[in-house]
């Protein structure tokens, strides 16, 4: 457990690192720090890709929804190659 609470200290520093740069002309942004748990159980790891896997499913849908709008505004919406 100790390990484990070290870890996500260095990572909170390790986050903050790029604000520390003094010697630079202007300060850099801090990076992001973790949005959720480490995934330390096999659960969690399955829970993780589950929602990774959601998550893309989501994007492919939104892409693939404008993609097919932007294919029906073309010649007043269903046009299968007629020019009949």
């Amino acid at each position: 457990m100790l390990w484990l609470q070290g870890l996500y200290i260095y990572r909170a520093m390790e986050a903050q690192r790029p604000g520390w740069a003094f010697y630079g002309k202007k300060p850099m942004k801090p990076e992001k720090y973790l949005e959720k748990p480490l995934a330390v159980t096999d659960e969690m790891r399955k829970q993780y890709a589950h929602e990774e896997t959601m998550k893309m499913a989501e994007q492919f849908k939104t892409a693939f929804a404008a993609r097919n709008k932007r294919m029906n505004t073309t010649k007043g919406g269903e046009d299968n190659g007629n020019d009949n």
